[in-house]
């Protein structure tokens, strides 16, 4: 799944796909994130904390793969499970500590809940594109 090196005509992982699809939601997100900064200036600190959240929501799965497919490849799933609840305890942990802050906290939750839409229209997209008897198939 990580090596660098893939044959031509050679299928990806599962994993690689999904890999791929969330450095391209986070990718997604850094954009769109942006560019609402410059829609909404007024609101830009709250705006980059939702993104910032969003983002490293992302890169946490993507850290959760790497990991698990490098020492525990045939627990997969499970570490993917694990991670989402990880991530979902980071999520409440940031909020809390944004709690006291000047940033409005329903711009910063609003933003948290676009990326993760965002992120799972690229998911979806990806699978939509890459299904077939096997991932990666090109029809």
């Amino acid at each position: 799944m990580w090596t660098a090196v893939r044959r031509p005509g050679q299928r990806r992982s599962a994993s690689a796909v999904i890999a791929r699809a969330t450095l391209g939601a986070g990718g997604l997100v850094t954009a769109l994130v942006g560019v609402a900064c410059l829609i909404f200036p007024d609101l830009s600190w709250s705006i980059l904390a939702g993104g910032a959240i969003g983002v490293a929501l992302n890169l946490m799965t993507l850290a959760a793969m790497a990991i698990t497919y490098r020492f525990f490849a045939d627990a997969m799933s499970a570490a993917l499970v694990g991670a989402y609840v990880a991530k979902l305890l980071v999520f409440a942990a940031l909020i809390f500590a944004l709690k006291n802050s000047a940033l409005d906290l329903r711009v910063v939750v609003s933003v948290v809940i676009f990326s993760l839409v965002v992120s799972l229209a690229v998911y979806t997209a990806v699978s939509v594109k890459k299904s077939g008897p096997y991932v990666g198939d090109r029809h």
